[in-house]
């Protein structure tokens, strides 16, 4: 996640509030202190953050589908291809 915030510029309340988390719990799983394994944890943060669900590992790369993505964000989000 840490990652993906920082390639888009984005404070930790900014991803937070995105996800629908608390920013404490952002900075836990950025530095390791939680680890997010929840198959539909992972789905939501995929869908809501439009990351490929195999970048979180809850998918293979074939299993991307129809639906591409392109790296990179707009107005604090990122934008499907």
């Amino acid at each position: 996640m840490r990652g993906y915030r920082r390639a888009c510029a984005l404070p930790q309340q900014q991803l937070a509030d995105m996800v629908g988390y608390d920013r404490s719990y952002i900075s836990m799983i950025e530095s390791g202190r939680r680890h997010l394994t929840g198959r539909g944890t992972l789905a939501h943060i995929a869908r809501t953050l439009v990351i490929p669900p195999h970048v979180l590992g809850i998918a293979r790369p074939d299993d991307a589908g129809d639906r591409p993505y392109r790296s990179g964000c707009r107005a604090g989000r990122a934008v499907p291809g």
